[in-house]
């Protein structure tokens, strides 16, 4: 499979619309896997605001965000919140970009660049056991299962255990 060449950008306010496109058209789609977004967020003023939390997030060091951009279409995004020495991962990539391997190198690439910022050398992550593909991701870039929350998806309205993972850095 060929890779997707995509840029790999920090959250940026110049990202809104892009990033309200992306969060609206996969909506349904990433319900599936995890729980919705606020109404309020998924407004421009709501987009607006949650951007600039998350830029605050990231002067203050308590996380990093990414979009991936093919062109001005964010076909994924991506953020580690940090805590200490280990930071934890979330991701989501388009529908229509999903099979295509975006997934594994936003995580991978995300990875590299949050080593740029920060001295971390345990990385979670954490997916549905009912989310296959996510389960196959993370395990296709070296994280290890330690841990499973049964019916945690439950806890979050959704269905299935919460399985853990984690990848310890060099």
């Amino acid at each position: 499979m060929a890779e997707v060449q995509f840029e790999l950008e920090k959250i940026a306010s110049h990202h809104c619309a892009a990033l309200l496109r992306f969060e609206l058209e996969n909506a349904e789609y990433f319900s599936a896997f995890v729980p919705p977004r606020p109404a309020a967020m998924l407004t421009e003023a709501g987009m607006a605001q949650a951007i600039e939390a998350l830029k605050l997030d990231m002067l203050s060091q308590d996380g990093v965000y990414y979009v991936a951009l093919v062109g001005n279409e964010i076909v994924g995004r991506l953020n580690f919140t940090v805590g200490g020495d280990q930071a934890e991962a979330g991701y989501r990539v388009a529908q229509k970009w999903l099979g295509k391997g975006v997934a594994g190198q936003l995580l991978e690439r995300g990875i590299d660049a949050l080593g740029e910022d920060f001295k971390v050398n345990r990385v979670i992550g954490r997916a549905l056991n009912s989310n296959p593909g996510s389960t196959r991701v993370l395990e296709r870039a070296g994280f290890l299962q330690f841990g499973k929350e049964v019916d945690g998806g439950v806890r979050r309205g959704l269905t299935g255990d919460m399985v853990s993972y984690e990848r310890w850095l060099d």
